[in-house]
Order: structure tokens, then sequence, then C-alpha cells
């Protein structure tokens, strides 16, 4: 690591980075395993049941990229890892996609309603800003490792 001081902020936007990918991924397995318990907990209808059972293999890959990218991208920004951009960039371009693809061939909106939308239409917004806030970081040389 370089002599370069880490700023408190840095700790800041990757404790919330982690904390939301994190949540995102219990929620990729626990939907993904078609977790009964889960969905439950979470009152969806049957119709949201239906919804990840008929789930495509490419949306869940698409999905995977994102929590995964999402999250190890939040642990490099620990470690001042400069690759945390990169992978910050995989999973702003994967969320992109997945909605997209979501929201206009799955009927997402209809399926979980306004809340969950805007949900997702945060966590890309909540990537975006990290992805120019890394990047910053690391055109500062704070991100060099």
């Amino acid at each position: 690591m370089s002599g370069r001081k880490t700023p408190v902020h840095l700790w800041l936007v990757a404790v919330i980075f982690l904390f939301f990918y994190v949540i995102g991924l219990i929620d990729y397995v626990m939907s993904m395993s078609l977790n009964e318990s889960y969905f439950n907990s979470l009152e969806y209808s049957q119709q949201q049941v239906t919804y990840f059972s008929n789930y495509p293999i490419v949306l869940s890959i698409i999905f995977g990229i994102n929590v995964f990218g999402g999250t190890v991208a939040a642990v490099l920004l620990f470690f001042r890892n400069k690759y945390a951009v990169t992978l910050t960039l995989v999973a702003l371009i994967a969320k992109v996609l997945l909605d997209f693809t979501t929201f206009l061939f799955l009927d997402r909106y209809e399926v979980f309603g306004p809340q969950s939308s805007l949900t997702d239409l945060s966590m890309i917004l909540l990537t975006l800003l990290v992805y120019l806030y890394s990047k910053h970081m690391k055109k500062k040389g704070v991100l060099n490792e």
C-alpha cells in the first residue's frame, strides 16, 4: 500500500456499498435457490414466486455478475485496490442490463410494483455514484494497489 493516507470517506463509501451489495447477494442466493422461507418472509405472492421459478438462465448469470461484482468491488475498496473501479463498472453494466431486460420483457414493474422498482433504480444510482467516486479516487492515487 502506498504511504498516502486513506480518506475516512473511502471507508464510509466502502461500508455502505458492501452493505447494500451483501443484501443483493443474499437476495440472489435465496431467489435463485427458490427458498420458500425467504419468499414467505418477504410476503411474496404466487406470481412473484413464479417470476423467479421461470427466470431465464442468462438473466440469472447477469444477476450473479451484478451482485458478486459489486460485493467484490466493495471489498477491493477497503484494500484501496484499483480494480474496484473496473468491478464497479462491471456491476453497473450488469445491473442496467438486468433491469432494462426484466422491466421491458418480464414485466418486473407489474409483478413487483413501484417500491421494488425504486429500489432497483436506486441501486443503479448508488453503483454509478460509487463507480464515479472510485474512478476519482484512482485518479487521485488513493486506489493503486
